[in-house]
């Protein structure tokens, strides 16, 4: 389920995909996310899925810094509320930023914090399967 890059390989901040019903969005490692990126995703998101109900896995890679006004943008811009989004967050530095970006932020959005992959993905295709869900 996760994927790890070459950042030598590549010079893009990000790797985005429809898998399975479920946009995937990985951050790839050594990333800095600014407001231009962040623009750029949700654009991105948008083309890939017009119809807005495809919920989002979101992995990070290793040292992947989102700053704050891109963080601000992400919690507005985005705001569709029946695009989840699940961050897989599998060691404590970045479930610290999830749970931070979810209480500080308060995204317009569903948004949770996930150690298991298996959960993650399960809570996701409940909003795949339902968009209109308000279940968070």
């Amino acid at each position: 389920m996760l994927r790890e890059l070459d950042p030598a390989a590549t010079s893009y901040p990000f790797e985005l995909w429809r898998e399975e019903g479920i946009l995937r969005l990985l951050l790839t490692r050594h990333a800095r996310i600014g407001p231009p990126e962040a623009k750029e995703l949700v654009r991105l998101i948008a083309a890939l899925d017009p119809a807005t109900s495809a919920p989002i896995l979101l992995e990070l890679g290793e040292l992947v810094q989102v700053g704050p006004v891109a963080k601000e943008l992400l919690s507005r811009l985005h705001g569709e509320p029946r695009r989840a989004v699940a961050l897989l967050a599998l060691d404590t530095s970045d479930r610290l930023q999830g749970e931070f970006f979810r209480r500080f932020h308060k995204p317009a959005f569903p948004f949770r914090v996930f150690v298991d992959p298996g959960e993650a993905h399960r809570w996701l295709t409940t909003w795949a399967r339902s968009p209109g869900l308000r279940v968070v």
